[in-house]
């Protein structure tokens, strides 16, 4: 199902963006409803819209394989100004830093990054500033439902066996942000920590 997900919101984003009408309609700030709607028509399930803060609502659905969180900051009365896409993972002793590390290095579709919790969220940042089309976005959501599958091969084709060598990788850092018009996205300062959030939710394992 994780695949067909995938593959309908990529092909909807091909279709729409083949008429001209629909090409010119941009938007830069983003909604709820808006990712709802596009999650809907290409058949997600359990999709649902929680506010834990205000200026922050995160969209949570099931791809098929398990929960990914959509958390949207930066949101007044007329939308959203950042949209953090993100997958967690439970800790398990593959997730070596040399294996993150390689991740990071070999797919760009999305970063692994060590939580508070210990987990691993898989993250990307989408940023609809300047104006976007919805095709565009639609693209975008496909390109990182691959990550998880994508994430679980490069950790099961690692090996395991030996351990970290001092200093052969660099710790992965998950980015702090924060709401607010026109804020930095990393601050130490950040009014809402969407990675500690997200490491109260329950992640999924790699087989």
């Amino acid at each position: 199902m994780r695949k067909s997900i995938l593959l309908a919101v990529a092909a909807a984003a091909i279709a729409f963006g083949s008429t001209q009408a629909y090409a010119q309609e941009t938007f830069s700030r983003l909604t709820s409803d808006r990712l709802s709607n596009i999650l809907k028509a290409a058949g997600a399930t359990e999709i649902e819209v929680t506010k834990p803060e205000a200026g922050v609502e995160v969209v949570t659905f099931n791809d098929g394989t398990g929960t990914v969180n959509l958390v949207l900051m930066e949101c007044t009365a007329d939308g959203c100004g950042t949209l953090q896409m993100s997958v967690i993972f439970e800790k398990d002793a593959r997730f070596t830093l040399s294996a993150l590390n390689s991740f990071n290095a070999t797919y760009l579709n999305a970063q692994a990054a060590i939580m508070p919790s210990g987990n691993i969220g898989l993250i990307n940042l989408y940023l609809p500033g300047g104006g976007v089309s919805e095709n565009n976005l639609r693209l975008n959501l496909a390109v990182y439902l691959e990550s998880p599958q994508l994430f679980e091969k490069h950790i099961q084709s690692q090996v395991t066996a030996s351990a970290d060598k001092p200093g052969a990788a660099q710790p992965v850092a998950a980015p702090k942000l924060t709401i607010g018009a026109g804020a930095p996205l990393a601050t130490a300062k950040a009014k809402f920590d969407v990675m500690k959030y997200l490491s109260t939710k329950p992640g999924r394992r790699i087989p």
